[in-house]
């Protein structure tokens, strides 16, 4: 079972992975001859990269001992994101050709990406897909992580709504907003039972919000 849990992260990428290619294809099919054809292909392309790039963490889980504190946000927070790309892959977009969404969809995503990639590197060793805590966890307190406690997951879900702007279909759109953002929030609430344990995070926590700043 352990490895098994350690494995699903890499398992569910794969499937990811497949399932985007295969659904790019059919849309990129339906686009030929359009003004979409070449900027959806970009945007897919870089959201695989963006995939792959977090590849590495996946691959840190396998060997890892067995987590109970996870509570099931893994698997719920990676349905919400698949359920928000391939059905803005899958549904028939309501713009058929370049609109003011599109570039605003794909702007945010960029900065998003970007915000969250950093707070990663930030985090260092202390970021995995899994809600576990390490012996020498310490408190990281610079980079994003001096105005929220959590950027990754702001970078998450702002790159996803940017996602859901550039394919957007109503239900996209309602995915992210009903489905995605709480499974965010949910997984954030699991992370910080156990963030709250560590010496040092009660204070660091008292002056800075979990995603957005001075709202929560």
């Amino acid at each position: 079972m352990r490895h098994f849990q350690g494995l699903l992260p890499i398992l569910l990428s794969v499937l990811f992975l497949g399932s985007i290619s295969g659904l790019t294809y059919r849309r990129a099919q339906e686009l030929q001859g359009s003004s979409l054809f070449i900027p959806t292909l970009v945007f897919v392309g870089l959201y695989l990269l963006w995939i792959v790039l977090e590849s590495k963490v996946a691959t840190k889980e396998i060997g890892q001992e067995k987590t109970q504190i996870d509570s099931f946000s893994l698997e719920l927070y990676a349905f919400s994101r698949a359920l928000v790309v391939l059905s803005g892959l899958y549904f028939a977009p309501h713009f058929l050709e370049l609109h003011p969404l599109h570039y605003a969809g794909l702007s945010l995503f960029m900065v998003a990406i970007v915000f969250r990639l950093v707070a990663i590197r930030q985090l260092g060793q202390f970021y995995s897909h899994r809600v576990r805590v390490q012996s020498e966890h310490k408190i990281i307190s610079q980079g994003p992580y001096r105005f929220v406690r959590h950027p990754a997951y702001t970078g998450m879900i702002l790159s996803h709504l940017g996602f859901s702007l550039f394919f957007f279909n109503t239900w996209t759109l309602g995915f992210w907003a009903l489905i995605h953002v709480p499974a965010v929030v949910y997984r954030i609430l699991v992370e910080e039972k156990a963030l709250f344990q560590i010496k040092g995070y009660p204070e660091y926590a008292r002056n800075r919000k979990r995603i957005i700043p001075l709202l929560w």
